[in-house]
């Protein structure tokens, strides 16, 4: 996942961008020209995609607890940024088969 600010930022403009190609105000709940139903971009509209994804990334986080083996085979990963050689690396190690014997 991506740090907060920047993963909030990309999904409000995106909506705004959605809102600007139909015609619309940069912000605002809907816009009946837009090609995408993703338009809403208001404060209440992003602190929900906030307590969405907050409950989303709780969900997984139960589902790999909810066994030994499932928790070993979690890992949280930060790839913004990363350069693409050592993302293979990382993703590769996360992924592998058979945790025990690497």
């Amino acid at each position: 996942t991506r740090e907060l600010k920047a993963w909030l930022t990309s999904k409000a403009d995106h909506a705004r961008r959605n809102r600007v190609m139909g015609h619309c105000s940069n912000w605002g709940t809907t816009c009946p020209r837009a090609r995408s139903t993703f338009v809403n971009n208001t404060d209440a509209a992003m602190r929900n995609w906030i307590i969405d994804e907050s409950a989303h990334q709780q969900d997984v986080i139960s589902f790999f607890n909810s066994t030994a083996q499932l928790r070993n085979r979690f890992a949280m990963v930060d790839v913004e940024g990363m350069d693409p050689s050592d993302l293979h690396l990382v993703l590769d190690w996360v992924t592998r088969r058979d945790p025990q014997n690497s």
